[in-house]
Formats: structure tokens, C-alpha cells, sequence
């Protein structure tokens, strides 16, 4: 058992118990190497463990719960946890594993500031990392492309056939994204259908036409390739570094302007921003009414889209 303590030890400095399932007794109770506590309850170690880790009273409820629905399993498992810490949730990775009579349990906390920082349904960085990665680009003084890319006509994907159906859209959309970018270039989610991406380009206009291109055919692609029942296709707004600015707020506004440019042209297309083509940043007329496609097979039902996809 100590051989078994000291391999977990090893890989997770958490908090780890050895429980007795058949008495329902936590043997021992450690935090990375250290002994806290030994032949204690259920709810001692629940009391404990909120303490210890600066948890709200509601995580006593929630542990004493769980460790009261434990069932003996030869097979390890894994999941994670939260546990509100003041107005914020503190996740857990859990582990368990049985050995002979007991039950070894351990508690690794993840860190916020890494798991929040990926979108849940895409796995691309959220909106303040994506940001933060951008000011960082501007610092190393290297040219860049920042593209926005929206999703033509999002909404008619999921009120047609559902949520789950627009999420494998996503999904889709980023996978076909990546593959056209470099080993320096990232790609964030900052809205609903909307993804903001940092491409490292050469100085000539045709460098970045052809970025833009690449992506909004990978997009287009999706149609002929894993998405069978929907026509697909994006909008792309483009500035570039240092070009169009020399801060993130004047480069994103050059976008978004190029973005809406390409709305009001009728979408399926990409706009590189100029003033002459664009208009000033701080001129919003671009406005109204955009055409979307007219391909959405509607008669397809959500068996059949989701059938077709793969």
C-alpha cells in the first residue's frame, strides 16, 4: 500500500484519501506528502477538506453525498469536480482507484487561469486569451493578419435542426480552420459564431489574400465533405499588423468594418480592409439587412443531418 501512496504522491500534489468502504472510514487523509489527518468520518474529512481548501459549507454536502455513493470498482476512474470558492468555482481532477480493502481517492486541483482559458464546445482559446495573445503579437513587432470570421447565417443552422447540430458546425469549422494555419498561428472563439484568428503573414497584399482565401474555402469545403446536409460558408473581415494599426482595438475595429463590408456585399466572402473600401473606423453607416443562402436542405430531419455528417 505504501509503494501505492507513494506512486500517486509522485504524480498528483493534492489531496488523497484511503478510504474503508466497507466501514466507511477515511484511513488516512494526506496533503502531498503530509499527514492531516487519520481514522476519520465521512463528514470530519468533508469539514476537513472544505477547510483546507478554502471551499463554501455547500462542498460538506456535496462530499458527503459522494463519498457515501462510492461503490467498490476494480476499474480506475476519473472526473472532474467544482466547488464554489467565494463567487467562484474551483475545479477538481478525481481519481480513484481500489487496492485490495481500500479505496485510494485523489483530489488535484486545476488551475483556473488554464481552465478557463479554452472554449468548451470548440477547445480553442476564449475571448481574453485569443486578446491577450494578439497584445502579445504586437510586442514581438511581427506582421500578422487578424481575421474575424463569422458563420453565415448561424442561427437558421440551429433553429432549423437544433443546438447540437450547430455545435458540430463548429466544430467542424475550426478542425477545417486549422489546417490551414502555421505552427505561429492561433485561432480564439469571441462570440456565439464568430472566431478571431492571429495569422502570421508576409508584407505583400497577396500573402494575405491568400491566408484569407485558404480559410474560407476550408470552411466552404464542409459542404462537400463532413457536413452533407447544409451549405456552409463564412464571412472573413481582415486587417493587418502593423498596416492598420499598432494596437489590438484599432486592428479589431479594421476587421469588424471588413467584416460588415462582406455582410453587406451578400457574405460567402472575404474583405481585406482598406479606408477607400471599408470607410473610417469611426464611420458605422455600414448597416441593414444581409441576404443569407438559400441552400439550407430544410426538409432534412435531425436524424438525417446528424446520419449525414459523419
Amino acid at each position: 500500500m505504501q509503494n501505492l501512496f507513494e506512486s500517486i504522491l509522485a504524480l498528483y500534489n493534492g489531496i488523497i484519501i484511503q478510504i474503508d468502504l466497507n466501514n466507511k472510514l477515511i484511513k488516512t487523509l494526506l496533503k502531498g506528502k503530509k499527514v492531516l489527518a487519520q481514522e476519520i468520518s465521512y463528514s470530519e474529512f468533508s469539514n476537513l477538506f472544505t477547510e483546507e481548501e478554502n471551499l463554501n459549507d455547500s462542498t460538506i454536502e456535496k462530499l458527503n453525498l459522494f463519498l457515501n455513493n462510492l461503490k467498490p470498482t476494480k476499474e480506475p476512474f476519473y472526473f472532474i469536480a467544482s466547488y464554489e470558492q467565494g463567487t467562484h468555482l474551483k475545479k477538481y481532477e478525481i481519481r480513484g482507484l481500489l487496492k485490495e480493502e481500500d479505496f485510494i481517492l485523489s483530489f488535484s486541483d486545476i488551475k483556473n487561469n488554464y481552465a478557463d482559458s479554452f472554449d468548451s464546445v470548440t477547445k480553442v482559446y476564449t475571448r481574453d486569451v485569443t486578446i491577450s495573445r494578439i497584445e502579445n503579437e504586437i510586442k514581438n513587432k511581427e506582421n500578422f493578419a487578424l481575421i474575424i470570421v463569422d458563420i453565415d447565417n448561424f442561427k437558421i443552422f440551429n433553429d432549423t435542426y437544433g443546438h447540437m447540430f450547430g455545435d458540430l458546425i463548429l466544430m467542424e469549422a475550426v478542425a477545417a480552420i486549422k489546417k490551414t494555419l502555421g505552427p505561429y498561428d492561433f485561432i480564439g472563439r469571441i462570440g456565439g459564431d464568430e472566431f478571431l484568428i492571429c495569422a502570421r503573414v508576409g508584407k505583400s497584399y497577396d500573402d494575405v489574400q491568400q491566408i484569407c482565401r485558404n480559410i474560407k474555402s476550408s470552411i466552404q469545403n464542409l459542404s462537400d465533405n463532413n457536413i452533407k446536409h447544409a451549405a456552409v460558408s463564412a464571412t472573413l473581415g481582415c486587417s493587418t499588423f502593423p498596416k492598420d494599426g499598432l494596437e489590438y482595438n484599432t486592428l479589431f475595429k479594421k476587421a469588424d468594418k471588413a467584416l460588415l463590408r462582406g455582410k453587406r456585399k451578400g457574405r460567402n466572402c472575404f474583405i481585406i480592409y482598406t479606408e477607400s473600401r471599408c470607410g473610417k473606423i469611426d464611420d458605422f453607416s455600414i448597416s441593414g439587412d444581409y441576404k443569407g443562402i438559400e441552400s439550407v436542405d430544410k426538409t432534412s430531419t435531425n436524424a438525417q443531418v446528424i446520419a449525414g455528417i459523419y
